[in-house]
């Protein structure tokens, strides 16, 4: 079977699919990636043929404007760039997917790219499986986490995810239906979460239910699989194992001999010998630092993060502070909330928990495979 995965985003939204891509050509599955050009080589180095889709997004989050929003914080800002970096750069990325997507029978998106790959496998009369690492459809359980992070009641937590659906629908509705006339389907009103889940689609949860617990309106199409980490051939493969020698050599860190910059990282190496986690709560970050039985202090910079750092603390097992509004006052405080040895007992429970969930991809590969 030629599969094609496509997705976009930073490092931590591509993983998975790389995770999932690998497993898949294991099994003898042609598999091709569709990734930002500045993650096609680690996807090459996995072992994977990958081609590039749409813009650089280290360059852009690198750059002033950049830099700029993400210091803001400001989720509606953080919308507004996104879809206007998807309008300015929908023509060449239309193209690219469907080259990626050339071939395919079966295709694997992540949500960044499902409005523009459910529209090629609909054309093509093909399969498609959606990848989420976070709750991203409705549920009465949480609100949208790109709306509000503020616990709400059920019909209001609906409601939030219905209010993204339709405002993102909005900001797309006229590139999609342009892209869909090019590829000689009829136009449509119906936002592409509601095509999906009317396509009756496999949609998979990528996470734990374990950090989400009360989501029971899923259903069977959105089946939760669990995080979906880089097996140790493949870390191998990106230099990814073990402590190198040359770990804190690759910043300048001033005379400060209590600081240690360093590039790439071998979590399951490194992490189990902290005491404690500071990052930005991506999830895949998230789901390392948890898996090794840490207490976790995430300073949340947009997207899914401010989510999974509310659910840490929710969960008792961490603290939660908005990157920026750091400073030498909260970050102490944040730390000694997730080093409380309450916070540092349940930590090391979840872990044990979500290490009774080995094999997430797997069971992610068996379910694409069903979906064929």
């Amino acid at each position: 079977m030629h599969v094609s995965l496509v997705t976009a985003g930073t490092r931590g939204d591509v993983q998975p699919v790389v995770a999932l891509g690998v497993e898949l050509a294991r099994r003898g599955h042609d598999v091709v990636l569709g990734v930002p050009p500045n993650l096609v080589e680690p996807a090459r180095q996995a072992g994977l043929v990958a081609l590039p889709i749409g813009p650089d997004s280290r360059a852009f989050l690198e750059s002033d404007d950049g830099r700029a929003w993400l210091a803001s914080g400001n989720m509606k800002a953080f919308l507004d760039a996104l879809a206007k970096i998807a309008h300015e750069t929908f023509p060449s990325m239309t193209a690219d997917t469907v080259a990626a997507c050339q071939g395919a029978d079966l295709v694997v998106t992540g949500v960044l790219r499902e409005d523009c790959v459910s529209c090629i496998a609909e054309a093509a009369g093909i399969p498609m499986v959606v990848l989420h690492t976070s709750p991203h459809r409705r549920t009465r359980a949480y609100p949208s986490y790109l709306v509000t992070t503020r616990s709400l009641p059920g019909p209001l937590n609906q409601l939030t995810g219905t209010l993204f659906e339709r405002t993102w629908w909005s900001r797309m509705r006229a590139d999609i239906n342009a892209f869909r006339t090019e590829l000689g389907l009829p136009t449509t009103k119906r936002p592409t979460p509601a095509r999906i889940a009317a396509a009756g689609l496999l949609e998979l949860q990528a996470y734990s239910a374990q950090l989400v617990p009360g989501i029971d309106d899923y259903g069977p199409r959105r089946p939760f699989v669990g995080f979906l980490g880089l097996d140790a051939s493949t870390r191998t493969r990106l230099g990814e194992v073990g402590v190198s020698s040359e770990l804190g050599r690759t910043g300048d860190t001033g005379d400060n001999d209590a600081l240690m910059c360093v590039g790439p990282l071998d979590h399951e190496t490194v992490l189990p010998r902290c005491r404690a986690a500071v990052h930005h709560g991506g999830a895949g970050t998230t789901a390392a630092s948890l898996s090794a039985g840490l207490a976790t202090l995430v300073c949340s910079v947009f997207a899914d993060q401010p989510f999974w750092g509310a659910r840490l603390e929710d969960l008792g097992v961490g603290a939660h502070r908005r990157f920026a509004a750091l400073e030498p006052r909260t970050l102490e405080s944040g730390l000694r909330e997730a080093l409380d040895p309450t916070a540092a007992m349940r930590a090391r429970d979840l872990a044990k928990a979500l290490a009774a969930e080995d094999g997430a991809v797997l069971r992610a590969a068996d379910l694409v495979e069903s979906a064929a």
